[in-house]
């Protein structure tokens, strides 16, 4: 990725609706250069093409951190299981008295109980499970 690349990515993290014609004058080059970087950075899984839910709009959510304590050595089958439910958005390894975590939502509380009973009492190498309910959200999507 060179600087022309960088440039694109942030432009296209402010607003990906941007024109490629747009992109092309903000870095100084063409516009099927533009596409043509774009379509390398997707081929590349540099950045992903998707449409991002504005949860507020759509209706009632909560949104759910998880703090788990697992095995050391089923970390990564563990966070590979959990990033396929569809209610599960993030997982990340992280420091502190829990080695991963997870952000998910839920339309109400009775779907996030069912998902703790069905699913994540279900995965083998869990030890410690703590919940949060996000009471109010500063920025971040």
């Amino acid at each position: 990725m060179d600087e022309i690349d960088t440039n694109i990515v942030e432009i296209l993290e402010k607003n990906a609706l941007i024109s490629s014609d747009a992109v092309a004058k903000m870095v100084n080059t063409s516009p099927p250069t533009v596409r043509r970087r774009i379509a390398k950075l997707v081929k590349d899984g540099i950045i992903n093409i998707v449409a991002k839910v504005s949860l507020e709009k759509v209706g009632p959510y909560i949104t759910i951190g998880i703090g788990m304590h697992t095995d050391t050595d089923k970390i990564d089958s563990i966070a590979a299981k959990l990033i396929q439910h569809p209610h599960i958005k993030q997982v990340a390894f992280t420091t502190g008295t829990c080695n991963l975590q997870a952000l998910t939502t839920f339309r109400s509380t009775d779907d996030f109980s069912n998902f703790l009973q069905t699913y994540l009492s279900n995965i083998e190498g869990l030890k410690v499970v703590e919940t949060n309910i996000f009471i109010k959200k500063w920025g971040g999507d």
